[in-house]
C-alpha cells in the first residue's frame, strides 16, 4: 500500500481536503520502482478493476483492430470500497475505465470521476476572484458538457471558508464519503466532473466547514429546484428552459426575454428613531416595490419599463 494510513482514514471519516491528488492516476514509486498507481473509491464494490482503454482502441493495436481489453485487479484497502494498484514499470499515463462488482454480483464499467482535468481554467478563476467574470453562473453550478470527449456534468461552487466540499445525490445515494470535490487553488471555488450523469438528477452539497460542523447546502447558481417543500436542485440545459421542464421541477432562471429586459436596483434603509429619513423612504417607495425589513438594509430588483 503506498497509501498512508492516515490518509486513508481521513477519506473513509470524510474529511480529505484535496482528493484528486490521492484518487485516480499518478506518477508513483514503490522502493527504487517508478510506475503509475490508480486509487479509486467505489461504494459497494467488493472488486475492481481498472480497464485500459488506450490499449483496446483500434488506433493503438497492430492489426488496426480493437484488441482485448487489458484490465489490471486492484487490491482492497478498505471494505467501505477504496481500491489501489500500482503497475510497475509503466511511465505514460493512459485513458482508463473502472470495472466494480458489488458484494450482490453486479458488475458496472464506468469512467472514473478523477481522471478528468479541471472544468474551470485560471483565467475564469481570475476574473471571478477579480469581481469581473460577467457570465460565472455559465462555471458555476451544473452543466452538461463534455470533458476530454466523454459527456457528463460539471459541478462548481464557491466555498471559501469550507475544509471539505462533497457532491451528494441519489446517484451516490447521497454519500458525501464518495463525490469529494476539488478545491481550485485559493480562489475557493470547488469543482468535479461526473461522466455519465445526466438532464434531471437531483443534488446538493455536503461542506465540511472549519470547525468540524457538517452542512447540507443547496446549489445558489442551480438551473431547476424542486417544487416546495421539497429543496433539491436539477441540472439542465438552459435549451430546454422555454417550457419543456423536467416535471414537478421550477425554474430558477429568467427566459430569455425577460433576461435582456433592464431592470431597477432599489435599496432602502431602516428609518428608526429619524423622521426626515423615514419620510424620504416612504415617499421614494413605488407601488410596485417591496417594503422595507424592518431595522435593516434590504435589496431588490424591480422592473422598469422600456
Amino acid at each position: 500500500m503506498l497509501l498512508t494510513k492516515a490518509e486513508l482514514d481521513s477519506f473513509l471519516a470524510a474529511k480529505n481536503a484535496n482528493p484528486h491528488t490521492f484518487l485516480g492516476m499518478h506518477h508513483a514509486k514503490r522502493g527504487r520502482t517508478s510506475g503509475i498507481v490508480v486509487r479509486a473509491f467505489v461504494r459497494e464494490a467488493a472488486r475492481c478493476e481498472v480497464v485500459d482503454m488506450d490499449a483496446s482502441s483500434p488506433t493503438r493495436a497492430k492489426s488496426g483492430k480493437r484488441a482485448a481489453a487489458v484490465r489490471y485487479e486492484m487490491e482492497q484497502l478498505a471494505p467501505e470500497g477504496f481500491f489501489e494498484l500500482f503497475i510497475p514499470k509503466r511511465t505514460e499515463l493512459f485513458k482508463y475505465q473502472l470495472r466494480a462488482t458489488t458484494h450482490g454480483g453486479e458488475m458496472r464499467q464506468f469512467w472514473d470521476p478523477y481522471s478528468f482535468a479541471p472544468t474551470i481554467g485560471d483565467l475564469d478563476l481570475y476574473l471571478f476572484n477579480e469581481g469581473n467574470d460577467h457570465f460565472i453562473y455559465k462555471k458555476l453550478g451544473a452543466h452538461l458538457i463534455e470533458n476530454q470527449g466523454v459527456p457528463g456534468v460539471s459541478f462548481a461552487v464557491w466555498a471559501p471558508s469550507a475544509a471539505r466540499v462533497s457532491l451528494v445525490g441519489n446517484f451516490n445515494h447521497w454519500d458525501g464519503r464518495y463525490y469529494p470535490m476539488r478545491p481550485l487553488g485559493a480562489s475557493g471555488v470547488w469543482e468535479i466532473f461526473i461522466p455519465g450523469l445526466r438532464e434531471g438528477e437531483l443534488y446538493k452539497y455536503e461542506i465540511y466547514d472549519q470547525q468540524g460542523h457538517l452542512h447540507l447546502k443547496t446549489d445558489p447558481y442551480g438551473t431547476y429546484f424542486e417544487a416546495p417543500p421539497a429543496t433539491p436542485p436539477s441540472f439542465a440545459t438552459r435549451a430546454v428552459t422555454n417550457g419543456a421542464t423536467t416535471p414537478g421541477l421550477k425554474n430558477a432562471r429568467p427566459t430569455p426575454a425577460s433576461a435582456t429586459s433592464p431592470f431597477r436596483f432599489t435599496r432602502c434603509t431602516s428609518a428608526r428613531g429619524n423622521a426626515r429619513l423615514r419620510t424620504a423612504t416612504a415617499s421614494s417607495a413605488t407601488a410596485n416595490s417591496r417594503p422595507c425589513l424592518p431595522n435593516m438594509w434590504a435589496t431588490w430588483v424591480s422592473r422598469t419599463s422600456r
